[in-house]
C-alpha cells in the first residue's frame, strides 16, 4: 500500500513538472511572439484584419447555416401534413432570373430558398428566364397558378407585375397573390412592400421565402406610366429623374475604389457641367380622388371594354364561317385590349388637370406610389410627387447621396415642392441624353402620362412590414 501512495506521488509530481514546462515553452512563445508583433506592425495590422475579417465571416456562415436547418426542420413538418380528400397542393409558379445580383442569384435561389419551397409540401415549378423581358412573355401565356413569386431583383419584379398587368384577363389574376425573393443587389420593392431586410442576405432570402407561405397579403397601387408610343409601363415603388439617379447608375464603374466608391462616384459627378445644370420640366396634374370614385371609373371602363369586344367577337365569329384562316381568339384578344386602351385614351384627352403647364428646375424628380400606410384604410388615391431645389453643395450632394446608395432607394434630401396627384402629365425639357429609372430599371426620358391604379395587385408581407 505505501509503495501505491508514493509511486502516484511521482506520477503527479512528474505530471506537475511536464504542465510546468509547458506552460514556460507556452509563456516564451508568447513572449516572442509579441517581440514580433512590436518588430512588425504592418504585418501584425494586415493580420489582424485577416484574422477578424476571418472570423467575422466563419461565423456569420455558421448563423446562416443553423438559420436554415431550423427553416428547413419546420418545412419538413409542414409538408408532411395531411391534405383532405380530392385537395390538391397548392400550385406556386416561380419566375427566376439566374443572371440578378451579378450571376449569384441561381446560386442562393439553390441555397437559401429552394429547400423552403420543396419541403413545404406545394407544387413548385420554377421557370428561369434566359434574357431580359422574358419573364414579360412567361407572363402573358401563363395558364394558372395559385401564387406567382418573382425571384430576383427590381427588374425580375418589374417584367412580371408588367406582364401580369398586360394582360387581357387581369382581372382573372387580380387576387392571386405575389411574392418576392430578393435575390438582387437593391431590392428596393421587396423592402418597400414585402419583407424587412436581414442583416444577412442569406437569413433575408431564407425568412422571405418562408413569408410567401403565409401568404398575408396587402393591397399595394401601381404607377401606370404611357408614353403614347409603346406600351405602357407600370411601376410599385415609383419613376426617377435627375441627377442622384444618373450619378447612382454609374457606381459600379468607380470599384477600383473598393469601399469608397460611392464616395468618389459622387465627388467627381459633382464636378461635372452636367450635374450641376438644373433639369427643366412642365408638369401637370390633378388632385387625389376619392378611392370609391376610382373603382367606378375603372369598373365602367371595362364595361365599355367588354361590349366593345363582345360586339368584335360577334362580328369575328360570321367571318370566321367565310374566311377561315382568321383566328377568332387570337384576334379577339388583341381587339380588346385596344378597347381598353381607347378608353383610356379617351378619358385622357377628355381630363382636365387641376394644375396645368407648371414649369419646374429641379436636381431630382421623383414620383413615388405606396407612399401610404399599407395596413391602413384610405379615402384618397395619389401618388407622392417630390421635387428637389436645382441648387446644391458638393457637400450635400456627397452625402446625400452616398445615403441613397447605401440604403438602397430614394431619400428626401432637400425638396423645393412636394405635390399628390391622382394623375399628372410629366415633360421633361431637357430630356436629351438622359434617363429614367422606373422601379431601378432604365427608360428612355420623354415626356409621359402617369396614373394611380389604386389596389391592383395583392402583395404577400412578411410578419415584420
Amino acid at each position: 500500500m505505501c509503495c501505491r501512495v508514493i509511486a502516484w506521488y511521482q506520477l503527479f509530481v512528474f505530471h506537475h513538472c511536464i504542465s510546468f514546462l509547458e506552460n514556460m515553452r507556452l509563456l516564451n512563445s508568447l513572449k516572442n511572439f509579441g517581440l514580433w508583433i512590436k518588430e512588425n506592425p504592418k504585418k501584425s495590422l494586415v493580420g489582424s484584419v485577416i484574422v477578424v475579417s476571418l472570423t467575422k465571416w466563419t461565423n456569420g456562415k455558421y448563423n446562416d447555416n443553423l438559420f436554415r436547418h431550423a427553416l428547413c426542420h419546420d418545412m419538413r413538418h409542414l409538408g408532411a401534413a395531411l391534405i383532405r380528400s380530392q385537395e390538391e397542393p397548392k400550385k406556386i409558379i416561380v419566375f427566376l432570373n439566374p443572371v440578378a445580383n451579378g450571376g449569384k442569384a441561381q446560386s442562393l435561389f439553390e441555397k437559401n430558398a429552394a429547400p423552403i419551397l420543396h419541403l413545404s409540401g406545394n407544387a413548385v415549378s420554377i421557370v428561369k428566364s434566359e434574357y431580359e423581358g422574358q419573364a414579360k412573355q412567361f407572363m402573358s401565356v401563363l395558364d394558372e397558378a395559385d401564387m406567382i413569386v418573382a425571384a430576383g431583383g427590381d427588374g425580375t419584379v418589374n417584367e412580371v407585375v408588367t406582364g401580369l398587368l398586360r394582360r387581357p384577363d387581369f382581372k382573372k389574376w387580380a387576387r392571386i397573390p405575389i411574392g418576392i425573393i430578393p435575390l438582387g443587389k437593391t431590392n428596393s420593392i421587396c423592402k418597400t412592400l414585402s419583407s424587412s431586410p436581414c442583416d444577412r442576405p442569406a437569413q433575408w432570402i431564407m425568412k422571405a421565402t418562408k413569408d410567401l407561405l403565409t401568404c398575408k397579403t396587402h393591397p399595394v397601387d401601381v404607377l401606370k406610366i404611357d408614353s403614347g408610343l409603346g406600351k405602357p409601363v407600370f411601376a410599385m415603388c415609383g419613376l426617377r429623374w435627375g441627377s442622384y439617379r444618373d450619378t447612382l447608375a454609374n457606381t459600379s464603374k468607380y470599384w477600383v475604389f473598393g469601399p469608397l466608391k460611392n464616395y468618389m462616384t459622387f465627388i467627381f459627378a459633382a464636378l461635372r457641367s452636367s450635374t450641376k445644370t438644373p433639369r427643366a420640366m412642365e408638369l401637370s396634374y390633378d388632385n387625389p380622388k376619392l378611392l370609391s370614385e376610382c373603382q367606378v371609373e375603372v369598373t365602367e371602363a371595362q364595361q365599355r371594354a367588354a361590349v366593345t369586344s363582345s360586339i368584335l367577337s360577334n362580328m369575328l365569329g360570321a367571318l370566321k364561317g367565310i374566311l377561315p384562316w382568321i383566328s377568332q381568339e387570337d384576334d379577339v384578344a388583341a381587339e380588346t385590349v385596344k378597347a381598353a386602351d381607347s378608353v383610356t385614351m379617351d378619358k385622357n384627352h377628355l381630363l382636365l388637370y387641376d394644375q396645368c403647364g407648371l414649369t419646374f428646375k429641379t436636381l431630382e424628380f421623383m414620383v413615388c406610389a405606396n407612399q401610404h400606410n399599407l395596413n391602413e384604410k384610405r379615402e384618397n388615391v395619389s401618388a407622392f410627387v417630390s421635387i428637389e431645389e436645382p441648387d446644391f453643395t458638393m457637400k450635400d450632394f456627397v452625402v446625400n447621396g452616398v445615403n441613397q446608395a447605401t440604403v438602397g432607394e430614394y431619400v428626401f434630401a432637400n425638396v423645393q415642392e412636394t405635390i399628390k396627384a391622382g394623375r399628372l402629365h410629366f415633360k421633361p425639357l431637357d430630356a436629351e441624353h438622359t434617363w429614367f429609372s422606373i422601379d431601378n430599371e432604365n427608360y428612355e426620358a420623354m415626356p409621359c402620362t402617369i396614373d394611380v391604379l389604386p389596389n391592383q395587385l395583392n402583395v404577400i408581407h412578411g410578419e415584420s412590414s
